[in-house]
């Protein structure tokens, strides 16, 4: 080697197969051959930082059981000790071993760093000695081989673990046969999952796959007349009790008798047979493909028994030339012997699996396996997913610590130091650790001043890792501040119950404010500042006096619950949320809430970053509102009864945003936008309260959620663009717009009264409202083809506005862009012919009973005037 011949390995452990490519050299140049070899890759559990032994219990396996997939669960909870995040994302560096190191296959169902994971690990040789270990954390840089997940899965053609819980559903045996659901909007995520998270529906998901011996296929079924099937079904609801009604583990045929073949084997929870008798059942349906049916039906027990809606049942099928095997939990009910016992030919249908007729249901584990499983297995394999006991786990290698939760310090004063009490403990005995034997203290930013403290512990000796601490550090003021300049250098104030702090036109900066107390402004331009960091919340619980302004700065949120308040000199929210009130109560009467002054005008101004939460509370009329650019969101929902207005005296200065998660009304709301857009984001709807409110220059976009309901006032958008993507209009009393386009597909009531339009109508495809189209307005239609329907293709009840209507002597225009025509086609359909005349000076037009036609060409135009 080396004058000779040089040598390249390429190694693939995925499927355990080497090849060495010799090449020759000098006189043997020119020559090459190769040598391909079987890899079995061992593991060294020293290359890793932490290990878990993992075993079956007792009683639990009985039997060798072969390729059988292992459902390893790990948690904080289930294995003490256990970080997720040490697993690298998603699980990346999880491996697993025999005692050995003989590296398995396994697949990672569902990860959760917060909660519980699931993983398959293929055993190639299972039995009530086996030891596997789980591995995690590479030490020094090392990058392990790993196992495609699909080698988990070697004798198997179809494998859905359904926790994608979506419409579309992956194979995991390497067949890649997605399933998508036929009926998607009704996926979700289903209750109470067996392994990791499964899927609710109600219709079947199918496959692309018609043809399941194809030779193409990486795993095809090798013998139809020997074949498992098994899954975790559950019925929550279905249209009817009798055999139509239940859930599919497998599916593939054309119809009963039906001679090109097929099958299916079907859960119904409760089958009504010609008795009346109501029972659970397994029907398997066999297809002779020469006209003959083979229909079984079986009861979980071998005998009937009473409904199994609702309730989780694990069922496996086998089938083994003419005899069918049944279990349900693992027990086997019986055998059948059936005029035959083969799957039938192949036919057009696809492979599909989920729910039927009207049938709403939960699917888990959804499997189709090469040859017939075993009694053992069965059970086996129903234990080793329902059965928490199923696996002994032994506890993780690797001396862990945690530090509790540190306390808030308090200290007396300014310059103060925070010493806080750090206690370490080993994760699995409990025991307090020793400093300087198994841990070192470091401190840092713990003096007065600092929002929070920081202690950082750094294991040693037998403990690897570092774990940091924060806490708050208090501080202690119990008389006036004094000085002449602001006091910008506290971060947590605690003021004495007892005490007032005068800031005598200064600022005072803080970032939380704790006790009672009262912060006044004797002298005038005093501000109390709370500057919050991002993801706190904090209250304030102290009276505000005098002449100061609150400020709110920061990304976080201050809750300001304290009431009465009766300061003066205003509110600035230039950052983060200031949640003003408590839900239910009025600001403005003996019972006002927080942040305002007594039954006077409190001028508030929102910035770009700032957000006004008025928190439920209503009754804001007293108040001056400026938003500029800022938002107003309401994140507290009033429940109660009787108004629930949020009422103040608005004005703007640019793009802005209302928010609500509940019903609010507006009174005197409006102005002018400044060529600015308004956002109205609502969850139930926004009403406009008694004399409506206005607004001008500028975009109304009402874009999610409920009604904007004219019921009690009118509303005034005249100058306005008016755009719909999720809301509805309720006009009870008249809605003036300039622009109107909707995109809103639902079916709600609509209103009583006129939605007048001035400007350009866009109808989408799906509208629910038909406007009034005032003298002067036009109807854009330059991005439609074909017809366009005066009629909102909507049904539904709409009080009568579902049509467009035109107002008595307008001239509308109807916009055609670059569209061109044939003789003949119709460019409008009606359904009541209207009194209009029709010119144009591109096309000659004819209005009859079901619409506007195009009869020929005059000249050349696009625009369509009706008189």
């Amino acid at each position: 080697m080396g004058t000779d011949y040089e040598v390249a390995y390429s190694n693939d452990y995925a499927h355990g197969c080497g090849c060495a490519t010799v090449t020759g050299k000098g006189d043997y140049a020119g020559l090459k051959d190769t040598l391909a070899y079987k890899i079995v890759y061992r593991f060294d559990s020293d290359d890793f930082e932490t290990n878990l032994s993992i075993r079956p219990a007792d009683g639990m396996v009985t039997t060798t059981l072969a390729n059988f997939p292992v459902l390893v669960r790990l948690s904080a909870t289930r294995q003490p000790g256990f970080v997720p995040a040490d697993c690298g994302e998603g699980g990346a560096n999880l491996r697993f071993m025999l005692s050995d190191g003989t590296m398995l296959a396994h697949e990672i169902d569902w990860w959760d760093p917060e909660g519980e994971s699931t993983v398959w690990v293929n055993v190639p040789s299972l039995t009530a000695d086996t030891t596997i270990y789980a591995l995690w954390g590479p030490k020094g840089g090392y990058n392990p081989p790993a196992f495609a997940p699909s080698e988990t899965w070697p004798d198997y053609v179809g494998v859905w673990h359904m926790s994608e819980a979506a419409a579309t559903l992956y194979d995991s045996s390497g067949n890649g046969y997605t399933a998508t659901n036929l009926s998607p909007d009704t996926v979700t995520a289903a209750a109470n999952p067996v392994v990791g998270r499964a899927a609710y529906s109600t219709d079947v998901f199918a496959t692309d796959v018609t043809d399941l011996l194809s030779a193409n296929a990486a795993k095809p079924i090798s013998n139809r007349s020997k074949v498992t099937f098994s899954g975790w079904l559950a019925v929550d609801s279905a249209a009817r009790s009798d055999y139509a009604s239940g859930c599919f583990i497998y599916k593939k045929y054309v119809g009963w008798g039906d001679n090109t073949g097929g099958a299916c084997v079907q859960y119904l929870p409760d089958y009504v047979n010609n008795t009346g008798f109501n029972s659970a059942i397994v029907q398997v349906f066999l297809n002779s493909g020469t006209g003959y049916s083979d229909v079984v039906n079986t009861y979980p027990t071998g005998s009937k028994v009473a409904s199994r809606r609702q309730a989780w049942i694990y069922l496996t099928v086998s089938l083994d030339g003419t005899t069918k095997a049944y279990y349900f939990d693992g027990a086997q009910t019986g055998t059948e012997t059936a005029a035959h016992g083969i799957l039938g030919p192949d036919n057009t249908a696809r492979l599909s699996f989920g729910t039927n007729n009207k049938t709403s249901g939960r699917g888990d584990e959804i499997r189709i396996r090469n040859g017939v499983a075993s009694a053992a297995w069965v059970l086996a394999d129903y234990r080793n997913q329902a059965t928490d006991g199923f696996l002994v786990y032994g506890t993780i290698g690797k001396k862990t610590f945690s530090v509790p939760d540190i306390a808030g310090v308090t200290v007396p004063g300014v310059g103060a130091t925070a010493v806080p009490v750090v206690a370490p403990v080993d994760d699995i005995t409990g025991v307090a650790l020793t400093e300087d034997v198994d841990y070192t203290l470091e401190l840092e930013d713990n003096t007065f001043g600092n929002i929070t403290g920081k202690a950082i512990v750094t294991g040693i000796g037998g403990y690897a890792g570092c774990t940091t601490n924060t806490f708050e550090i208090l501080g202690i003021v119990s008389t006036n501040l004094v000085g002449d300049a602001d006091w910008t250098a506290y971060s947590n104030l605690r003021i004495a119950s007892s005490a007032t702090v005068d800031l005598k036109g200064h600022a005072l900066r803080v970032s939380a404010l704790y006790a009672g107390g009262t912060v006044t402004d004797s002298v005038g331009g005093g501000q109390l500042i709370f500057d919050v960091p991002a993801g706190r919340t904090v209250t304030l619980n102290t009276a505000l006096t005098g002449a100061l302004k609150l400020v709110k700065t920061g990304a976080g949120v201050l809750s300001a619950v304290y009431y009465p308040q009766t300061y003066t000199g205003g509110t600035d929210v230039l950052g983060g949320v200031l949640r003003y009130g408590r839900s239910e109560k009025n600001i403005n009467s003996t019972d006002k809430q927080s942040c305002f002054g007594a039954y006077g005008y409190m001028k508030i101004y929102v910035g770009p970053d700032g957000v006004l939460d008025p928190a439920g509370s209503y009754g804001w009329d007293y108040h001056n509102v400026t938003l500029d650019g800022g938002m107003v969101s309401n994140t507290v929902a009033r429940t109660g009864t009787g108004s629930v207005c949020f009422n103040p005296l608005l004005s703007t200065t640019g793009d802005v945003a209302l928010v609500t998660m509940g019903e609010y009304s507006w009174t005197s709301a409006g102005g002018d936008l400044k060529g600015g857009t308004l956002t109205v984001e609502v969850y139930n709807y926004l009403t406009a309260y008694s004399g409506g409110w206005i607004w001008s220059n500028g975009t109304v976009h009402f874009k999610r959620g409920g009604w904007l309901n004219t019921s009690r006032g009118a509303i005034d958008i005249r100058t306005c663009d008016l755009r719909q993507t999720g809301g509805a209009l309720n006009v009870a009393n008249a809605l003036s717009v300039r622009d109107y386009y909707c995109s809103y597909s639902g079916d709600p009531a609509g209103g009583t009264a006129a939605l007048n339009v001035y400007g350009t109508f866009t109808p989408a495809s799906t509208y629910f409202y038909g406007p009034t189209m005032q003298d002067g307005s036009a109807i854009d239609l330059s991005a439609k083809s074909g017809a366009w329907s005066t009629t909102s293709p909507n049904a539904g009840n709409h009080n009568g506005n579902k049509t467009v209507k035109f107002a008595a002597g307008a001239t509308v225009r109807l916009e055609l862009g670059e569209r061109s025509f044939a003789k003949g086609e119709k460019v409008i359909s009606w359904t009541t012919q209207p009194d209009a005349t029709f010119a144009n000076n591109g096309w000659k037009l004819e209005s009859r009973s079901d619409g506007l036609y195009v009869v020929g060409r005059v000249g050349i135009g696009t625009v369509i005037y009706i008189h």
